[in-house]
């Protein structure tokens, strides 16, 4: 594989009812931008496809702007296609930016090794404490570039999906979520507090010596996924306070899991 530099943290957290927690993150910085001319190949076609893509939407903006006839777009449509070409081109720039600090962290990495294979004293210089800092910062921008990325993917399978009207069949689902999507609207105005509910309870019961539901944040993640795969691992939530364990588990199963989803189902079905 390609060479690479590891960086490891481990945190300690420890919670206001008397719970020590552990969490160890891996962070790895390649020193090399492209594995093979594979990687080479596919960055061009992704610049490829932004510069064709955003020619494309630029004519239809020239046309509408000289009043030309062109085919009518929803406004959620054209807002979609501009996510798109701005996200498209950010993603470029950002991949600029992570090869500068890709090769000033390689820079670094050099000067350190030459000054030990001239025995230099590592105390009498910086170059370490250097490398360090711009290892770390290079692996934070990584991390969140990696969320842009993530994020932009669910941007184009969305404007995916909006290509479907052009199929009468495949339409149906599109048009389904259109006429659906007040009425579960209102349905989330009822959901929401009732599972913010079940989350905050959930980290008062179990944050004490659970870790996933040790804060807000990952007790509602917690909740999540107990509501979407119906499955909970109840060793583990009755080991303190049975009855309220419980309470807890048999309340949010019925209300969240039984009702509350197969509400939406039927919403869907409804329309």
């Amino acid at each position: 594989g390609r060479p690479r530099l590891e960086e490891v943290f481990i945190q300690f957290a420890f919670s206001r009812g008397g719970g020590v927690f552990t969490r160890i993150t891996l962070e790895s910085l390649f020193l090399r931008t492209w594995h093979n001319m594979t990687s080479v190949a596919a960055d061009l076609m992704y610049l490829l496809c932004v510069i064709i893509f955003t020619g494309i939407e630029l004519y239809k903006a020239w046309k509408s702007f000289r009043r030309v006839s062109v085919r009518k777009e929803s406004t959620f449509k054209k807002i979609l296609a501009v996510l798109i070409v701005v996200c498209g081109w950010l993603i470029v720039l950002g991949l600029l930016v992570q090869e500068t600090m890709r090769q000033t962290v390689v820079t670094r990495l050099r000067e350190v090794t030459h000054a030990q294979m001239q025995d230099v004293p590592a105390d009498s210089n910086t170059l370490g404490a250097e490398l360090m800092d711009d290892t770390a910062i290079a692996t934070k921008y990584n991390g969140w570039f990696r969320l842009l990325l993530a994020e932009y993917h669910l941007v184009l399978l969305v404007f995916f999906f909006t290509a479907f009207e052009a199929q009468p069949r495949l339409g149906i689902v599109i048009h389904t979520l259109e006429s659906s999507f007040i009425d579960i609207l209102h349905f989330l105005l009822v959901l929401a507090p009732t599972f913010v509910a079940f989350a905050i309870s959930g980290c008062f019961i179990f944050g004490r010596r659970i870790e996933e539901f040790s804060t807000f944040e990952g007790a509602v993640g917690m909740c999540f996924k107990l509501m979407m795969e119906g499955e909970f691992d109840w060793a583990v939530l009755s080991e303190e306070h049975w009855f309220t364990s419980v309470l807890w588990t048999w309340t949010f199963v019925i209300l969240m899991v039984l009702l509350m989803l197969n509400m939406v189902l039927g919403i869907i079905l409804d329309v």
